[in-house]
């Protein structure tokens, strides 16, 4: 407003829109009547603050993309990969944006769990990631699982899908440390021909390729 004279400025509800020189500033979700007062005239507008959505409320959030920078194009924290199809899908997760000086990369068939942390950058091929809370790898299928979280702890059946003359196969890792830095190839993970059961720890990760849970 541009008048000659105090301006008082006033908002009906401040614990939805604060106002102070003019400026409004929104505070939840909700409306209010911000009311300009000068030489005895009032002057008054409706203000309608709409809650946050995506990434910065923690609703479904959703990352695909090449070399997102940690702590800018996406938060730190635990993430689950999820596979775009049923081809193999890959990631990197380095230091530079250039991906020459990499802390963890590898691929997999269905989903992949990993840790990032502020500076690092995130490559990702033929999938994308989500915040690991929000996740729900389907334990019929290939991936990773986290014990205590995607399974239960105990002792568990895993029964081949592999086409005839194939096997399953599966690998246990201690942490997630583990799992995003064993160099594990598909040919040491042990095999499955038909069945197996598994005994599984709070805490670890269970990768299977070509096998599901009974």
């Amino acid at each position: 407003m541009n008048a000659q004279g105090k301006v008082t400025w006033k908002s009906s509800n401040k614990s939805v829109a604060a106002v102070k020189n003019g400026k409004v500033t929104a505070k939840k979700k909700g409306t209010a009547k911000i009311t300009a007062t000068v030489r005895g005239k009032k002057l008054t507008c409706k203000v309608t603050v709409k809650a946050k959505t995506g990434k910065e409320t923690g609703a479904k959030a959703k990352y695909s993309g090449s070399y997102l920078k940690v702590g800018t194009d996406i938060p730190a924290g635990t993430y689950v990969l999820m596979a775009k199809g049923k081809d193999l899908s890959t990631y990197t997760i380095s230091k530079d944006a250039d991906g020459q000086s990499t802390v963890s990369s590898g691929s997999f068939f269905g989903n992949m769990y990993m840790k990032l942390t502020k500076g690092q950058y995130l490559n990702m091929e033929s999938c994308y990631t989500v915040p690991e809370k929000q996740a729900k790898p389907d334990t019929k299928k290939s991936g990773v699982f986290k014990v205590g979280k995607d399974v239960t702890a105990g002792t568990h059946k895993l029964v081949s899908t592999a086409v005839a003359g194939g096997e399953g196969r599966y690998h246990v890792y201690s942490s997630l440390n583990a799992l995003m830095t064993d160099e594990v190839e598909i040919g040491d993970m042990k095999e499955i021909e038909g069945s197996m059961s598994v005994t599984l720890k709070k805490g670890q990760y269970l990768q299977t390729i070509d096998c599901r849970f009974e």
